[in-house]
């Protein structure tokens, strides 16, 4: 693996991105200029399309301060400018949680800082992302390695207040440093969040590094626990070799980051070069290592391959010189090996998430109803070409009757499936009225109510709010049954076609949603343990927590919400949509033969050529699109191999091969 095995290994990964977006964005034009129109595919292509390019891999490093985590995103980011990208010194050197990506649509190489007093009212930082004025923007130049370090030199800003400011801005005043000369002012960092905007490569492919502050900053600030742990790809829990696993360690690991699916979770066993004795033979080193990692796996509850000794800081030094043997020594390839790891898994995740499962099944679904009908139009004029002169007429008006017959049988599926439609709109109004805007009153009143006088009502408030979503969820289930037994019973019908491929199921799943409230509702109770283990009573400090709180139960809401609607909005596209598509095509096939001559006169007299002309040019048009599709869909099957194949396949060159 070489020194920039990562960055490749992204830009691989990137590029098969990239790659899915245009195939599926081709067959978005082409469904645009093939003459078919159908609002619920065209839907489902942009959703899918908008999953790929909104892709991040998301790096979460936490851990104590003092353990490298700074250090170790400058070795991975490196390369590109041959310096630090952040400020790395003995102490706390990231004093606010650190977002390191890059956004095409904010200033290039510039860092938005969120001031620190924007905690007041328990305001999420995701709410206030989409508020530009709340943020400091600080531009510096990527050339010079001064103006770099100045500007991000200000995420280690400080200050001191007094406890009462601190409590007030939700801060536990007992996990903070005192004033050398006031014992009454507390350390507080002078931002809430830093964003770092920067132009590099392995960022312009999509990884997105969070760094969070040390002093076990997961206890003091209920988002970095409640949002940016759960939604991170990769969490990195840093260690350091010269004392592994102590108390505060296994602290912030029992409380905020352990849970039953550890499979992202990285332990990297930090600043083993300390460890490294010129004294002693290679083999007792190595065994010195080895002991401490397989201590740390066994202290943790980890699987050995998911701990990894290295050392940043050695890593660096051996990227800035060029040395290979150093950078092998320091371990740092094992750890972006399991990155790269992850990232591929990840990848895999993403191309099997349903909207994207969905869009590559419609490509598919719409190549077979093309096929179809291609056979059909060249068995057509075949029993054309192969009819007497005076009887073109009648072979043209027996293929006319059978259109219309085909044309009517698609006509009363799809009033068909107007009923269906009511069913399933039945269906979704109650799964709606579950998390409807009373409930969600209620929910929030819990919290809200209790930040008005939090000390004696943190704990009822919090069981009776996790104990409302819990009854919410139990009912959604019930109702997400019926409506998945209604669908079923529709699908199973066979004017839906149920030989047909279709997309893949709609059955409306909830295990996610489950599983996001179980880790939701660990966490909660893992920092009000915390809170009362270290016997916190400060009102601002309980208000705070509660406050963020009840944003992260309106966010867990919408997003759940959203899910309803979307399973509303596509529950029959597998069943409706063949058949709308069926329906076009036979009625531009209709259109083009009406042009031919009366349709309800067999007798009536035709010109021979002029209608063999005309068939042969509508097949080779059609043709024309199967072949583009066809071209789109191997391009999908390069990452998708095809599971579903038609027995009836159309040679592209019938027609033309008929006709010479």
């Amino acid at each position: 693996m070489n020194l920039n095995s990562l960055q490749v290994q992204l830009h691989e990964c990137e590029q098969r991105r990239v790659d899915m977006i245009n195939a599926l964005l081709s067959f978005s034009h082409w469904f645009g200029t093939s003459g078919l129109h159908c609002p619920e595919a065209e839907n489902l292509i942009g959703r899918a399309v908008r999953r790929l390019r909104e892709h991040t891999f998301t790096v979460a490093c936490v851990g104590e301060f003092s353990r490298g985590k700074t250090e170790l995103i400058n070795a991975l980011l490196f390369d590109q400018f041959q310096s630090r990208i952040l400020p790395s010194r003995p102490g706390r050197t990231t004093m606010c949680p650190t977002e390191i990506g890059y956004n095409a649509n904010l200033p290039a190489n510039s860092i938005q800082l969120l001031p620190l007093n924007t905690r007041r009212g328990g305001i999420s930082v995701r709410s206030f992302k989409a508020i530009p004025k709340h943020w400091v923007n600080v531009q510096f130049d990527v050339e010079s390695p001064a103006s770099l370090q100045d500007a991000l030199g200000r995420l280690a800003e400080r200050q001191y207040i007094s406890e009462e400011q601190a409590r007030d801005l939700g801060f536990n005043c007992t996990q903070l440093n005192r004033h050398p000369q006031n014992i009454h002012e507390v350390e507080v960092p002078v931002w809430r969040y830093a964003h770092i905007n920067l132009k590099h490569p392995l960022l312009a492919q999509g990884l997105r590094v969070v760094d969070t502050p040390g002093l076990n900053a997961l206890g003091t600030d209920p988002e970095i626990t409640l949002n940016t742990i759960a939604d991170a790809d990769s969490l990195i829990f840093c260690l350091s070799a010269d004392a592994p696993v102590s108390a505060t360690d296994r602290c912030i690991w029992r409380d905020y980051i352990n849970a039953e699916d550890n499979s992202k979770t990285l332990v990297a066993i930090n600043k083993v070069d300390s460890l490294w004795d010129d004294l002693v033979s290679a083999p007792s080193e190595d065994t010195t290592i080895s002991s401490v990692r397989t201590d740390t796996a066994l202290a943790l509850g980890l699987p050995l391959q998911q701990v990894v000794p290295m050392s940043a800081k050695q890593a660096l030094l051996a990227r800035a010189r060029g040395d290979r043997e150093r950078l092998s020594k320091s371990n740092f390839q094992q750890f972006e090996a399991l990155l790269i790891a992850q990232l591929n898994d990840r990848l895999k995740q993403l191309f099997k998430h349903s909207d994207v499962e969905d869009a590559l099944a419609l490509v598919r679904q719409t190549h077979q109803i093309m096929q179809e009908r291609l056979l059909v139009q060249g068995e057509v004029l075949q029993q054309v070409r192969s009819a007497p002169p005076a009887d073109i007429g009648n072979a043209l008006h027996a293929a006319r009757g059978d259109l219309k017959d085909a044309h009517r049988r698609v006509h009363q599926i799809s009033i068909l499936h107007r009923s269906y439609e009511r069913q399933v709109n039945q269906s979704y109004q109650a799964l709606a009225a579950v998390f409807g805007q009373k409930q969600v009153e209620r929910l929030l009143s819990y919290l809200t109510t209790a930040a008005a006088d939090p000390e004696p009502m943190l704990r009822p408030a919090l069981k009776a709010t996790l104990k409302q979503i819990q009854l919410c969820l139990r009912k959604l289930a019930i109702e997400a049954e019926l409506a998945n037994q209604a669908l079923a019973a529709i699908y199973a019908e066979p004017e839906t076609g149920s030989g047909r491929m279709r997309l893949s199921s709609r059955r409306l799943r909830l295990v996610k949603r489950q599983q996001k409230f179980s880790e939701f509702k660990h966490r909660c109770e893992q920092f009000l343990h915390s809170a009362e283990q270290a016997g916190v009573s400060d009102r601002p400090l309980i208000r705070h927590f509660l406050l963020s709180l009840s944003h992260e139960v309106r966010n867990y809401v919408e997003d759940t919400n959203t899910l309803l609607e979307r399973w509303h909005q596509n529950a029959l596209t597998p069943v409706a949509y063949p058949n709308e598509c069926s329906k076009q095509l036979l009625q531009k096939e209709l259109m083009s033969m009406s042009r031919l001559g009366r349709a309800d006169d067999a007798a009536a007299s035709v010109d021979p050529g002029q209608v063999l002309a005309t068939l042969r040019r509508d097949l080779t048009e059609n043709e024309d699109h199967l072949f583009t599709l066809s071209q789109v869909l191997e391009r999908i099957d390069r990452f998708e191999p095809i599971t579903h194949t038609s027995d009836k396949v159309v040679p592209l060159s019938f027609a033309r091969r008929k006709s010479s």
